[in-house]
């Protein structure tokens, strides 16, 4: 508005200037000027204006004065908040001191008297004690004989729980080398024929069930490689692969596939092939789940469009001196197009260090005093920050990225499930 102001007021001086030139060299008179400023002149809205020169002055002059006092007002506004909102940190800050210092010294009250009762009920041991060491001498060899016993039994307990573990240790060992057919073997036997009935007991039902859920696991993955092998193996070899689905390799793991602990009368296991692919198109489907999850939760993010370095030249005469925020390059590009500076990252650091607005990126006290904090973001059309600092464009490459990954990965699944599918068919006719 000031501006505005001044920008008029230049404008009438000149007008008021040129005249007087014009009558001194004879090109106008000094009538015909008169017959003109006399003539009324009337606004859009068939107002009459103001056509002295001096009026004109002295109003202009009023409505610069009033804006300034406007502005000393506002400035005294803000410093008598900034003032209020100190004290009122500097109170707050006091009562919570005083606060802490109280609940100290209600602690140390407290320490004093509980060492003040330790003292008073430990005298009578203490002089009991004392009264022993002073006698013969006889109650004070007693203790330390006892205190020897207790630290003797202490460690061979100790010793006792140490030879356990390295007995449980060596089972272990001796548990993953063998193969469980000979480890159950073992467990069949009562006791081994080269060693005495007082050696190691048999392991604990939880290590044991551990143990044999890792072999479960290992056999598992052995029998997944060697599926993958005769897949490729088969794609290779037409004829191989109709030799296998007329002879299923299930003789070959038929003692792993059934458990040494389950009865006689439940179904037959699966052949190993049928088996392994209803494992995989188990986790086939699960997988093809996730990415359902995750291509729903990447098409909810919002997006924008990238930021185009290239289309934010200044051409505006009127905006030939605006100053880059981040580079201070001057009349040649925007801030939110800056190529020197092009992370958001980095424009906020450099931000912060200049102790700038984030919606203004000027020197103002922001938040609700920022002229600018209604503004939205030209990216994510949200207010708070300014469209220089949004980090929207940068993640949006990611977003997509990863949505192209997930719709592929979506993709590759159901082609797997549906030839998984196929081959299980094939297995059961």
């Amino acid at each position: 508005m000031r501006l505005e102001f001044l920008f008029v007021r230049c404008q009438i001086r000149t007008l008021t200037t040129v005249p007087p030139l014009l009558i001194a060299r004879g090109t106008l008179s000094a009538a015909t000027w008169n017959a003109w400023m006399e003539k009324e002149q009337l606004n859009s809205d068939e107002d009459p204006l103001v056509m002295d020169h001096n009026i004109i002055e002295a109003a202009v002059a009023d409505q610069l004065q009033l804006l300034d006092g406007h502005r000393i007002t506002l400035i005294d506004l803000r410093a008598a908040l900034q003032e209020e909102n100190r004290m009122n940190s500097a109170s707050f800050q006091e009562t919570v001191f005083e606060k802490l210092r109280l609940i100290q010294s209600t602690l140390d009250v407290a320490i004093q008297q509980r060492n003040n009762n330790a003292e008073v009920i430990d005298q009578p041991q203490i002089a009991r004690q004392e009264a022993l060491v002073e006698g013969e001498g006889a109650p004070r060899e007693a203790q330390e004989r006892e205190g020897i016993l207790e630290n003797v039994e202490f460690m061979e307990e100790g010793q006792e729980l140490e030879a356990e573990r390295e007995q449980d240790s060596e089972a272990e060992q001796e548990q993953l080398r063998n193969p469980p057919e000979a480890v159950n073997q073992e467990q069949e036997d009562a006791q081994p024929r080269d060693q005495p009935d007082a050696e190691d007991p048999p392991l604990p039902t939880g290590q044991r069930e551990i143990e044999q859920e890792l072999h479960r696991l290992r056999q598992a993955e052995m029998n997944f490689r060697r599926n993958i092998q005769l897949e490729a193996e088969r794609e290779q070899d037409p004829e191989a692969e109709q030799e296998q689905l007329r002879n299923p390799p299930e003789a070959d793991n038929q003692e792993d596939a059934q458990p040494r602990d389950q009865p006689d009368d439940e179904d037959p296991p699966l052949p190993v092939g049928q088996r392994e692919i209803e494992q995989e198109l188990h986790r086939l489907r699960q997988a093809e789940l996730n990415f359902r999850r995750v291509i729903q939760v990447l098409m909810e993010t919002p997006t924008c469009p990238p930021r185009r370095f290239e289309q934010g030249q200044i051409r505006l005469s009127g905006e030939r001196f605006m100053r880059c925020v981040f580079c201070e390059a001057m009349g040649e590009h925007y801030s939110d197009s800056c190529h020197i500076v092009s992370r958001v990252e980095q424009r906020r650091q450099l931000v912060g260090e200049r102790r700038l607005c984030i919606l203004c990126l000027e020197y103002c006290t922001g938040g609700q005093f920022c002229k600018k904090r209604f503004t939205k973001c030209y990216h994510c059309r949200r207010t708070g920050h300014h469209s220089a600092l949004c980090e929207l464009p940068e993640t949006t490459p990611r977003v997509i990225e990863q949505l192209t990954q997930a719709r592929v990965g979506f993709g590759r699944c159901e082609l797997r499930i549906r030839d998984l599918e196929e081959r299980l068919h094939r297995l059961h006719n």
